[in-house]
Formats: structure tokens, C-alpha cells, sequence
């Protein structure tokens, strides 16, 4: 039985999310020039010329692997930043969620990895630098619109909420590639650790604890 328009669309975007996972991989371990087109393809099980009918070429590709990496760390900031929770919660929440992503999801890693190889080598692409020009600042603006409303209400710590953004995600990114380095032997540090960087510490109860 012939599959309708909707079945042939979700068939199309599986095999596209596919190969995305399959050039993840490839282009994050071997660098852009040394991948290859017919690898990826031998990754995904399909024939090089059938994969040419989703991405004309290995640029395009890349590009769309780059395009789909900053559209999800864009997406996440600006929901953190529409959820009516305290600025401090978010940024709270916001490094417990990214330091569990890199500890428990194999493609976080490797994807800041692409972007940080992307970023600094001579042999990317115009379009896919371009790209990156285009779309790098936008998720540490979120941050920090973040931490300067976390400093008009005191529980964020001073300083220049552009540089603290910068710490933020400099952090990020190192632990993802520490990831990629340690592989199965990473551990992640306790949040608690790096918080310090961005929150005042909790004052002690009158039981001698820290609240929290």
C-alpha cells in the first residue's frame, strides 16, 4: 500500500535526523576536510547518490549539521529565559540541565566539539562560517539578559553580565570537550562547584547547615 504525503514526510525527516547523527559523529572525530561523504552514508546504510537527495553536498551538510546544533542551544535559552521562575533559578537550572546533558547524552559533546573545530579552523566552509558569525552571540545574550535581572534583585553576583555569560558558557563548552576527550571515564563536577562562579553563597541556617 502506497505511503500518504504525511508517512513520506515523517520517513524523510527520520532519514534526515539519520544522517545528521551519522555526520555528527563523522565530521566531530575526523574534522571536516577528512570526512567523508560515502562514510556517512555507509554509516546510515544508504547509498552515497540516495543521500545526495537530502544534502547536495558535503558543505550542505555541514552547514545544516551546524544550523541544527545552534537552533537547539538557541531554543533552550530563549525557553529558560520565558519561564517565570526567579533569574537565579534559571541560571541554576540552566547549568544543571547542560552539565547532566553532557554527562548522559552522547551527542552533546560532540556536537560543542564540531562547533569549537568549526570555529578555529582555516578549512571551514564560507556558508558554514557565515553560519557561525550569524548565530554564536545569541545564546549568550540570553545569558546575559539572565544574570543582569539576577543583579538588580541580588541574587546573582556583580560584575559584567556579558563577561559572566562568557563564563557561563566557556564552561559549558570546556566540560563537553573534556567529555569528548575522557570519553567514558568523564565524571561531571558537582554543580554546587560551579555555581559559585555566578550565585551568592547560601547563608548559614542557625543550625549550623547551609540552606539551599
Amino acid at each position: 500500500m502506497p505511503r500518504d504525503p504525511e508517512q513520506n514526510a515523517r520517513a524523510r525527516a527520520e532519514r534526515t535526523a539519520g544522517i545528521l547523527r551519522a555526520a555528527r559523529r563523522r565530521f566531530a572525530a575526523d574534522g571536516y576536510v577528512a570526512t567523508r561523504v560515502a562514510d556517512i552514508a555507509k554509516d546510515v546504510g544508504m547509498a552515497q547518490g540516495l543521500l545526495y537527495h537530502y544534502f547536495p553536498n558535503k558543505e550542505a551538510l555541514f552547514e545544516a549539521l551546524l544550523a541544527d546544533a545552534f537552533a537547539r542551544l538557541t531554543a533552550a535559552a530563549e525557553a529558560l529565559a520565558a519561564q517565570p521562575d526567579p533569574p537565579a533559578a534559571k541560571i541554576r537550572a540552566a547549568l544543571t540541565g547542560l552539565v547532566g546533558a553532557i554527562a548522559a547524552d552522547d551527542t552533546f559533546a560532540p556536537t560543542m566539539l564540531l562547533i569549537a573545530q568549526a570555529s578555529l579552523a582555516d578549512t571551514t566552509p564560507a556558508g558554514a562560517r557565515a553560519l557561525i558569525a550569524r548565530e554564536r552571540d545569541r545564546p549568550y545574550a540570553v545569558l546575559a539578559d539572565l544574570f543582569a535581572a539576577g543583579q538588580r534583585d541580588a541574587t546573582v553576583l556583580a560584575g559584567d553580565p556579558a563577561a559572566l555569560a562568557t563564563a557561563f558558557w566557556t564552561t559549558v563548552k570546556g566540560l563537553a570537550l573534556h567529555k569528548a576527550s575522557w570519553g567514558p571515564d568523564f565524571r561531571a563536577p558537582d554543580v554546587e562547584i560551579l555555581l559559585r562562579a555566578f550565585l551568592p553563597a547560601p547563608l548559614p541556617s542557625p543550625g549550623g547547615r547551609h540552606d539551599v
